[in-house]
Formats: C-alpha cells, sequence, structure tokens
C-alpha cells in the first residue's frame, strides 16, 4: 500500500483515540441505554469529533453512505463511514460492506456493536470467529483485482459488565493496512462505566 494510505489509517486511530477519551462518562452510559442514543452518539460524538479535529468537512447520506469526511483543502474524500446498530444485520446482507468496497477514498470504516472479546467470562457469546472471517470474504469478494485497495476496518463497540471497548479490526489484507495484525483483537479504547452492561438494550438478532 502506498504511503499516504497508511499515514490516513494512523491518523484516522490517533484521532478515534482523542475524540473517545475526551467524551464524558454519561454520554457513553446514555449511548449503550438504547440503540436510538447509539446511533446519535456515533453521528454527533465520534464522526463529527473526528471531522473536527481532522479539520474535515462531514457529509451525511452521500452516495447513500452514512457518513463522508471530505478535505475541502485537499479536494479528497478521507473517509467513508457506515454505522450499522444491529451487527446481525451487516453479517446476513452485508450491503454495508460491498458499499464501502465501492467508494474511493483513504479508508473506509464499518462501525457496529456486538460481543466481541474472545477471552470473555462464562456464558459471554463471542462474534468475532464468526463474523471477521465472513466479513473479510466480503470485502475480498468486493474489492476486484486491485494491487493496493483502499484499506477497509470495522470498529467494534462492546459493553462486557462495565467495561467498554471500541476494538479496530482489518477487513482488508496485510499490503492493504500493515497496521492492525490480522491475528490480534486491537483494543483501541476502553473505558470502566457506572452501569453494568448487563442491563442495557444489546439489539441482538430476532429470536436470539
Amino acid at each position: 500500500m502506498a504511503d499516504p494510505a497508511i499515514g490516513a489509517l494512523a491518523e484516522f486511530i490517533e484521532a478515534l483515540q482523542a475524540v473517545l477519551k475526551e467524551i464524558d462518562r454519561s454520554n457513553f452510559e446514555l449511548a449503550w441505554s438504547k440503540r436510538s442514543a447509539r446511533t446519535d452518539f456515533y453521528a454527533n460524538n465520534v464522526v463529527k469529533g473526528i471531522g473536527n479535529r481532522l479539520g474535515l468537512k462531514l457529509w451525511k447520506e452521500f452516495l447513500s453512505v452514512d457518513y463522508v469526511l471530505f478535505s475541502e483543502e485537499a479536494k479528497r474524500f478521507r473517509f467513508f463511514i457506515e454505522s450499522e446498530n444491529d451487527y446481525w444485520r451487516v453479517d446476513k446482507k452485508k450491503e454495508e460492506l460491498m458499499k464501502l468496497c465501492a467508494c474511493r477514498g483513504d479508508v473506509a470504516v464499518l462501525m457496529t456493536v456486538v460481543e466481541w472479546d474472545e477471552s470473555g467470562p462464562p456464558g459471554w457469546k463471542s462474534q468475532r470467529h464468526k463474523c471477521l472471517p465472513e466479513w473479510r470474504l466480503c470485502v475480498a469478494d468486493h474489492s476486484g483485482a486491485i494491487d493496493s485497495p483502499m484499506p477497509v476496518v470495522v470498529l467494534v463497540g462492546e459493553l462486557q459488565g462495565r467495561r467498554l471497548r471500541f476494538y479496530l479490526e482489518s477487513l482488508t489484507g496485510p499490503h492493504a493496512d500493515p497496521l492492525l495484525d490480522r491475528a490480534e483483537q486491537h483494543v483501541v479504547y476502553q473505558r470502566i462505566l457506572g452501569v453494568d452492561g448487563a442491563a442495557y438494550e444489546r439489539g441482538g438478532p430476532p429470536n436470539a
């Protein structure tokens, strides 16, 4: 992958971590209280915060993509972002992933919420082993014969008890985003909340 794209992914990760660090704990707790609040949280706190930090213009629903961060100075699309509260919808139809593969920018990001930690307590049902290979296969199938495809990553929010984590995982090959080891769970942010996650709305698939 060309150096500018590597730099763009590093820039995104740094901005993401800085934005999450600045968000008040009460905003996280509200976001995990119900799915509609979580949608607002990602739009108004996370995506908008990253755009402000990087000096990028936020476009909503451009080409039916949830969020696009555009550099007016460089006249360049930087980040295409799709947000889906229900991970199982991504897993079933994969429309968000196919849409991101059709875009051309520096980095494409899928944001979702699901149990992800593979070392969780008894009864914890991690979906990482199921979702990650399928999502990577979908991205590979829709990226075409491209020598250096745009990096596609997934940002996973997870509430386990009072521990809130955000993971960032690569959905493209190591040639596209060498900053993320495909075998590792990359925790980019963690915070302990004041309310146990067992009482929170999870947004799982029907009849789960």
